[in-house]
């Protein structure tokens, strides 16, 4: 397949796991041909962000360097994408990331908000989880919040909500 920035957004459109590994293939540690996609995310195509988010997570499986030059400006949107996959894709990557301090207490509390809004999918909730706690192993006082805001929304929770909820109200306990 014959990739550059000119059928970028056609390939995205079309893609399925193949395409998705051959469009991680060209990026590579390729900064700008990352940037292009990111142009991608942050578009008001609903099929091109979604799809670009998720190639975006494999990009950072592979190497997470690249959307550190992204991080400010997609925590600032966070909330205003219009597919729960693109946030799910981008809570993923930022599960894994070292969150800046300007950002904290903000990111936080969209995460307890999306922890507790019952028409939020189960995967935003398990990555907003997982980067409310990052945040509270740096701010201890925030531990007992989400603690609770874990506990209160148990009983009724998927699954999935209450695997990742369990492991993590134990570390919270210890």
């Amino acid at each position: 397949m014959n990739i550059n920035s000119n059928n970028l957004k056609s390939l995205v459109r079309k893609c399925n796991k193949e395409k998705a590994s051959e469009i991680v293939k060209w990026i590579d540690d390729d900064q700008g041909k990352f940037d292009d996609l990111m142009c991608l995310v942050y578009g008001n195509d609903l099929d091109h962000s979604m799809r670009a988010s998720w190639i975006v997570d494999m990009v950072c499986a592979k190497n997470d360097k690249l959307f550190e030059s992204h991080l400010d400006q997609v925590i600032e949107n966070l909330g205003g994408f219009k597919h729960e996959g693109v946030h799910r894709s981008l809570l993923k990557i930022i599960s894994n990331l070292e969150i800046p301090e300007k950002h904290l207490a903000h990111l936080f509390d969209k995460c307890l908000n999306w922890l507790i809004r019952e028409e939020v999918p189960i995967a935003v909730k398990v990555h907003g989880m997982q980067v409310a706690f990052n945040i509270s192993q740096k701010v201890p006082e925030l531990q007992r919040e989400l603690a609770l805001v874990l506990e209160e929304n148990y009983d009724n929770a998927s699954v999935g909500f209450k695997s990742r909820a369990r492991k993590l109200i134990k570390k919270l306990s210890a």
